[in-house]
């Protein structure tokens, strides 16, 4: 995330795995129409405008901005319809996936050819700069290029490196991965903005924290391409200790106790993923210990998921074929 990646170069370890946000577009009649299904929430406008009370800010802005960048400044009237697979604040780069899903179908529908560094980068401009959302880079290629990559972010340029994990590497780090949700973050924001001041103000050692973690992403990759679980599981446990040394806020007493039962049950690591301070957290677990951490997890409420790893980035397809 900006200033830190524009100035010491932000190095990232991100993989893509099966949950996933949907968006359909379709031509309109005299409106446009803006509507996130699973939010139940619809706003409808006749020409460019703000959309009402300030809802659904993520799809007006990706149709804005695709209309100004891409169509002269020609707003046609259309229906944008979403619906997202896992909860908004929860860690997983949702929002990101959602807008670079919209990028997608408004490029297919307008019969546009976008590159996956022109979705990334478009999906980044609307989130970050538009919605003013705070955050990183990562999430936006992630769900654009799928799969497992290191990227490299510089001030003004993005590097996008796939990795070549062996498949039966893939089905050895599925059947040893939870992913466990705790509940909707409600500080990200926060979080965000105070790693963000560490640039510049290293208070309580935030910002050598946050260079361990830009490392120990080289350190993922390595034991990664080597098919080392345990190195795996040692670099999440390593992320995690930096990661909270970044924010006081990244980790609660609640989270702490919960990694504790985990561990105690027989997981070998876990963090909680995006921001911290909720949503879900990542669980590296033997397979032979899952029912005892699944008993642990559930005395805390929430509800625990599989991982399954994909390929394929963002997909489109005309529902009228």
């Amino acid at each position: 995330m900006d200033p830190f990646c524009g100035t010491y170069g932000g190095r990232v370890l991100n993989a893509t795995i099966a949950k996933y946000a949907y968006a359909s577009v379709k031509s309109g009649t005299g409106k446009t129409t803006l509507r996130s299904i699973d939010q139940n929430v619809q706003s409808s406008f006749s020409k460019q405008t703000k959309s009402p009370n300030g809802v659904l800010p993520l799809h007006l802005n990706s149709y804005q901005f695709f209309c100004d960048t891409h169509l002269n400044g020609e707003y046609p009237p259309i229906e944008i319809a979403t619906f997202t697979g896992a909860p908004v604040g929860s860690g997983l780069g949702t929002s990101s996936t959602l807008v670079v899903s919209m990028v997608k179908a408004l490029a297919k529908h307008f019969s546009l050819s976008l590159d996956s560094y022109e979705i990334a980068r478009s999906a980044h401009t609307i989130e970050r700069e538009m919605c003013q959302f705070r955050g990183g880079r990562q999430d936006q290629y992630t769900a654009t290029f799928g799969g497992f990559n290191f990227m490299e972010f510089e001030s003004d340029s993005d590097l996008i490196n796939p990795l070549r994990i062996p498949r039966d590497f893939v089905l050895k780090l599925e059947s040893n991965m939870l992913l466990h949700f705790m509940g909707k973050s409600r500080v990200s924001s926060t979080i965000i903005q105070e790693q963000s001041n560490a640039v510049d103000s290293d208070l309580g050692g935030q910002f050598e924290a946050m260079m361990a973690i830009r490392d120990e992403a080289e350190a993922m990759k390595r034991h990664l391409l080597k098919a080392d679980l345990d190195g795996v599981a040692e670099s999440i446990r390593q992320g995690w200790e930096n990661k909270k040394k970044t924010s006081n806020k990244v980790s609660t007493p609640e989270i702490d106790s919960l990694l504790e039962a985990a561990s105690q049950s027989g997981a070998l690591a876990g963090k909680v993923s995006g921001a911290g301070g909720g949503g879900f957290i990542l669980f590296v677990v033997p397979i032979s210990k899952r029912p005892s951490v699944l008993e642990a997890l559930q005395k805390f409420g929430g509800f625990t998921d599989t991982v399954e790893f994909v390929e394929n980035g963002v997909e489109a397809w005309d529902e009228r074929d």
